[in-house]
Parts: C-alpha cells; structure tokens; sequence
C-alpha cells in the first residue's frame, strides 16, 4: 500500500500537519518529550501490576482512552471548532489495562463487581470523538506495531480522497500484564535496559503513551491561518509474510517500504528507526538501513520511552517532526556499544534537518515508512 509521492516543491493539495499531542512518562508535551530525549533519559522503572518486570509506566492506571484524549486535546488547540474532525485512532491493546485492573480489584474484594470498561479496539477513538465533540466518522486502525503510522496513512488518504477536511490521527496503548507476559513468553523482554542496536545483551521494554497528529490540506491550513508543522511527504506500507513474530533476516519488507516511501523523493537527512531493542529486529533493520541508507544519520526512541506498541510510530512521527522544528536529533538512549555499521547518534545532534523518515515493523510482517518534510513557504521548495 503506497500513497501518492508529494511534490517537493509546495502545493495546496500537500498533506500538512498543524498540531502535535504527546503523553508519555517522559513528558507531557511534545516539546517535554524531545527536550528529555535529548538529554538521554529514560522512564523505566517496576511495571505497573508486575513490580518484578520494568516497563516505562505513567503514574497510577491510565486508562488507554483518556491519554488519547489528551494527545488529541493537544494537537487540535489551534482548532475553534472540532465538529467535523474525522479520528482515525491506532492501538492494540485499547483499555485492555483498565479492564485488568478492574478484575484485580475485584479480586482483591475492593469492589463487589467488576467494572468492565470498554475494552474494543474502537474505544479509544470513540473517546476522542466524544471529546472534541465531532460528528464526523472515526476508524480504527489494529495492526500491531505499525497501527500508528497505518492511522497517519489512512488519515491522509481521506483527506486525499475529499472525503474528510479535517483529521487527527490518535496513537495509544498502556501497559498491562497480557502484553507484558506475551512478550516475556516469547522471549522478547529485555534482562535489563533497553539498548537498540547495540552489541550488549538484547530485548525490548514496553510502555505507556499516546501520541496525536493533526492533519489537514495546506489549502485548508493556509486559508484558516493554521501554523504548519511539517509536510507528509510520502507513506508507504508493506507485508512480507515471512513469519508471525520474527522480521525477514535481510529485513526485506522495511527495504520495501523504504524504496516505495522515497521512490519520488531524495534521502532523508535522519531516520528515526523502530529499533525494538531485540536481536532479530535490530539485526534485520539494521541491514535494511546500509542497504537502501548508507551514512544517513539514525535514531531512535524505545530505549527511552519502552516500546509503545501502537502509539509508537505515532511518537516517533511526532519526536521527527519536533526535530525539523527544533534543528536537534536525539540519541539512541540506551545504546553504548553500536552493533552495526550505521551512523546511530550517541548524542544529542544540532543539524540541519529538512526531512526525516520513520519506520515501523510490525507481528505478521507488517512494515511501514513516514517521510517528514519541513514546511516549506511557498516561494522555498525543499532540497
């Protein structure tokens, strides 16, 4: 699945982005989340309802459904009117957390009943259309790990199409022992911190967070005196099939996905990489990137904010397109020693930054690649 290549030169038609939403123990803003990034922080501590496991966890239980409505809140302040805002929302586990907390709660005789919140796939963005108060459609997108930046896609696609003016697109999920347990039953979980590409002992942590987008044409933004963010320059999504749980070894889907995202653009100047953590991700993507990217600069999230599952590409869409705003690339907390022949930034990195692609990989084979531009005034085209 490929949406149609953006000029790079600027269009009413373009695919602009006017707001940005983040929750994340690390920060609340996505300015919060950049800034800690940056400064190689991390928020890993007991998970929450198995103090034995470590997971990046928000204080207390939050509920899946009300972090999507705060990144949603964010990223359509500059908006007087929500009413026709279509949610495309992308998540996994959905409020699946709230639901076991309830049962232990239950369980524990502190209440006579289970409360069983709603716990479908479409609770989320039903919470956000609630919020905003839009009686516009809402989709859901639950495709594992790429759901965030299959939500970005499918919101641009209905803008593309006439069929939606407006559109936020959501990224959440929370931290619950069903995902936890999964992945420690798969062998997945790190022994200790979370280091992508690195050459130590290897695994992922999870955690909590959602993220937001805003989307409109930037016909729609200028006309309104919306601020423009960045531009989605190109998506592109791919499957290769190759297993239920494991990445192809020569990483043949993120090559894909790659290729078919920057087939009518040049390379970016960074990318913000899925990098898991895990032996056979980081070791896939990691061929992917020398292959199609050689000496393009590389970073990534998850050793700093755990794997957020289906917010996470929504986060690092919104982590890139702070940095085009912010001329900085965070490092990739976690890492010491670079087990692969790329350009993995060790430390925070002042640079000139006009377009940034994100990749995502997902259970199933499932891979996904974002390119971000920097807004360009109209008489400025892009390099």
């Amino acid at each position: 699945m490929v949406s149609p290549p953006i000029s790079t030169r600027p269009h009413p038609d373009d695919i602009v982005v006017t707001g940005l939403g983040a929750v994340t123990p690390l920060g609340v803003t996505p300015a919060e989340v950049h800034r800690a990034v940056c400064e190689g922080r991390h928020a890993f501590g007991p998970a929450r309802g198995a103090p034995h496991r470590l997971a990046a966890c928000l204080p207390g239980r939050p509920h899946a459904s009300t972090l999507a409505v705060q990144a949603a809140r964010q990223a359509t302040r500059h908006r007087a009117h929500t009413h026709d805002v279509w949610v495309v929302c992308g998540t996994t586990a959905s409020n699946l957390a709230s639901v076991e907390a309830s049962w232990w709660d239950y369980a524990a005789e502190l209440r006579p009943s289970p409360d069983l919140p709603p716990q479908l796939a479409h609770a989320p963005a039903r919470a956000v259309q609630d919020a905003l108060g839009s009686t516009a459609p809402t989709h859901s997108v639950s495709s594992a790990c790429t759901s965030g930046a299959l939500a970005i896609q499918h919101a641009a696609d209905l803008l593309r199409s006439g069929r939606a003016h407006a559109a936020v697109a959501v990224g959440v999920d929370v931290v619950c022992a069903l995902t936890l347990e999964g992945f420690a039953a798969l062998k997945l979980l790190a022994p200790g911190m979370c280091r992508p590409m690195d050459a130590s002992d290897k695994g992922l942590l999870l955690g909590d967070g959602a993220g937001a987008v805003f989307l409109e044409r930037r016909r729609t933004a200028e006309m309104h005196g919306h601020p423009i963010c960045a531009v989605l320059l190109a998506a592109a999504a791919t499957s290769h099939g190759q297993s239920l749980s494991a990445p192809h070894p020569e990483g043949l889907g993120l090559r894909r996905a790659i290729r078919e995202a920057l087939r009518a653009q040049p390379p970016p100047h960074l990318v913000v990489a899925h990098a898991t953590g895990t032996a056979a991700n980081d070791a896939a993507e990691a061929l992917a990137l020398a292959a199609e990217l050689p000496g393009v600069p590389v970073t990534a999230t998850k050793g700093a904010l755990g794997h957020t599952l289906g917010a996470a590409a929504m986060l690092d869409s919104v982590l890139a397109i702070h940095v085009l705003r912010a001329q900085v690339a965070p490092p990739v907390v976690g890492l010491r020693t670079p087990a692969a022949p790329l350009d993995l930034i060790q430390r925070a990195r002042p640079m000139a930054v006009r377009s940034v692609l994100t990749l995502s990989a997902a259970f199933g084979g499932g891979c996904a690649a974002l390119l971000w531009g920097r807004h360009a005034p109209a008489a400025e085209t892009m390099p």
